[in-house]
């Protein structure tokens, strides 16, 4: 809790961490109220430490804080912080970090009133993040928040479909973060199949859920608005078509206003087996079996998205990264030639899949020089050699088109001239600032690029 104006801090000191409230070391006076006082003006708090406190003097604790806009409490271990706030009516930001372990029932009834209160006084609340599990009752009351515009809810199986529900016909919600992998596409669709006109303005949306439920929700958004879209994965394993029929669906609600793309879906390799051959893939988990092909993100998947011309950010945080040879990453870079982030991910780990993925090669680099002038971010599952310099490097007058290319990551570098490696990829990419190897090495490349693309220091 912060103000310009508190001067009389004494109360306040019973906040610190770890301080804990006994009958016999408290005595207030008339400090209280002159606390009070200042407390009139807070706006703003800040608390991420639990409190400790004799249930005797939580009554004569309560603060009333009128003019407070914004509110961030962890509660992981207890609801005292929440019990402790009262006359909440200005808040406009409110961010509860409640955790995962169960409270006693005293502290279940403190969040239900609390959130009905807020719910009902709280008129000017706009942000609402909330992690941890969360009372039936709760979800009630996030019902009827119909005010908010950003909303953040990672709730764990705590959260309830009538809360998606609810926030589909909030008139003003533009920004949607939500953890829905407990919840199933039947009972969406029994609440949601029937209503018109849901998520009118929504702009940003984080969804983490399993493929069919993420490809169902998309099918509900507005067709004009959603611009920023991370989608999440939590599906144990890989299927043939998992990106096929979201990516379908992205296009068909968002190509015309989608400026920011991330996918995202991680699983343990070690847990996955499969018998397939490589031309073909399963429509079903991997049967049990020997680890030789899993499915991942192909051109006709990225193809989807080509009529998206407003596109600036795409990124596959992925197990396996997108499936792309080197004709297929120049189709992508004509589809989006305002392309200013693209990130393909690193190539997995060796050993567990030899041959699971085709690949980009260090053509690729070169490829960004003529086609991506926008780019500024390229991270690409490749390696650089001593023949990617022999064939990209300066020879005589050969102009290199411009381009805006900052930071590039790759997968690895081989080389047994550090220099020449440097030089030759600031002469392809002139503006570059960073490179990033995932696999170690001690080359050091990576600290050449910014000395020899200082000031004054001639490349070529």
């Amino acid at each position: 809790m912060y103000n310009n104006s508190l001067f009389l801090i004494l109360p306040f000191i019973y906040f610190t961490p770890n301080h804990l409230f006994a009958p016999e070391r408290i005595s207030f006076g008339n400090e209280l109220s002159s606390f009070s006082a200042y407390a009139d003006r807070v706006k703003h708090i800040v608390l991420q430490h639990d409190i400790v406190a004799h249930d005797g003097h939580v009554g004569k604790l309560a603060i009333a804080l009128p003019k407070l806009r914004s509110l961030r409490l962890s509660m992981t271990k207890s609801t005292l912080p929440l019990s402790l706030l009262q006359n909440l009516s200005n808040l406009d930001t409110a961010d509860f970090s409640l955790g995962f372990k169960s409270r006693p029932p005293s502290s279940e009834e403190i969040l239900c009133l609390r959130f009905r209160e807020i719910a009902q006084l709280s008129t000017r609340l706009r942000n609402l993040r909330l992690r941890g599990s969360i009372p039936a009752s709760v979800n009630v009351s996030l019902c009827q928040m119909t005010a908010l515009q950003s909303v953040s809810l990672r709730l764990g199986n705590t959260m309830s479909v009538d809360v998606l529900a609810a926030l589909g016909t909030f008139p003003s919600l533009s920004t949607l973060e939500v953890h829905a992998g407990h919840l199933s596409t039947d009972a969406v669709r029994v609440l949601m199949d029937d209503k018109s006109n849901l998520f009118p303005v929504l702009t940003k949306l984080y969804i983490r859920a399993k493929s069919s439920f993420v490809e169902l929700f998309v099918s509900y958004l507005s067709t004009t608005t959603l611009q920023h879209l991370h989608v999440e994965l939590d599906d144990e394993r890989p299927f043939a078509d998992t990106w096929t029929s979201i990516l379908q669906r992205v296009s068909s609600k968002a190509s015309a206003s989608l400026q920011h793309l991330d996918l995202e879906h991680h699983y343990n390799l070690d847990d996955i087996q499969q018998n397939s051959t490589p031309n073909t893939v399963a429509t079903t988990p991997p049967p049990q079996g020997t680890l030789q092909h899993l499915p991942s993100i192909t051109l006709g998947d990225v193809g989807f998205l080509r009529s998206a011309k407003r596109l600036r950010h795409f990124s596959c945080n992925l197990t396996i990264p997108p499936s792309l040879s080197d004709s297929d990453f120049e189709q992508v870079l004509s589809w989006w030639p305002q392309l200013e982030h693209l990130d393909l991910g690193p190539l997995p780990d060796r050993e567990l899949s030899p041959s699971i993925t085709i690949s980009p090669s260090s053509k690729v680099i070169s490829m960004v020089t003529e086609k991506a002038s926008q780019l500024l971010y390229l991270s690409v599952p490749c390696s650089l050699d001593d023949t990617f310099c022999r064939q990209s490097g300066p020879t005589g007058n050969t102009s290199i088109p411009h381009n805006r290319l900052k930071n590039l990551t790759v997968s690895a570098i081989t080389t047994t001239d550090p220099t020449q490696m440097a030089r030759c990829l600031l002469h392809l990419l002139p503006s570059l600032q960073t490179l990033e190897c995932i696999e170690p090495g001690d080359h050091g490349v990576e600290s050449l690029i910014p000395n020899l693309n200082s000031p004054g220091v001639q490349v070529g």
